[in-house]
């Protein structure tokens, strides 16, 4: 029983500790935009090929995917939150049952887990896109 103490301790101190200082290491989605923007190598290949990069803005290529990766991030912080308060309210309704408590630190473990996956998913991404618009 001690050794499951100290393992949630430890693990209450790095969920602490992500939330704590996560915003000082947050980039930008909507810096996706500027990715994209004028003067980037996206542009000057399309320029290059025929096409007319400064039409269309409003329905540009580079807007559609920052967009997509704005909802499909929201969607996933959504969900994080969401199984994280029903892993937390089976922890609190287990009543001592070792099973639920199990159950319920089981899922939050893997929330933790798919969290860091879209988060360096995401940092991976603003990485790639920064080395082809340099």
């Amino acid at each position: 029983m001690k050794k499951n103490i100290t393992k949630f301790k430890i693990f209450s101190a790095i969920l602490g500790f992500l939330f704590l200082f996560l915003p000082f290491f947050h980039t930008e989605a909507g810096g996706l935009l500027g990715a994209f923007g004028k003067g980037s190598n996206l542009e000057k290949m399309a320029t290059s090929s025929g096409y007319n990069a400064s039409e269309g803005n409003n329905d540009s290529l580079e807007l559609k995917i920052s967009l997509i990766i704005q909802a499909a991030l929201g969607l996933l912080g959504v969900l994080f939150i969401v199984l994280t308060i029903y892993a937390g309210i089976t922890w609190m309704t287990a009543a001592g049952n070792e099973e639920s408590i199990k159950k319920a630190a089981t899922t939050l473990k893997h929330n933790v887990v798919g969290l860091i996956i879209v988060l360096l998913a995401y940092v991976i991404s603003i990485f790639i896109i920064r080395i082809f618009t340099n």
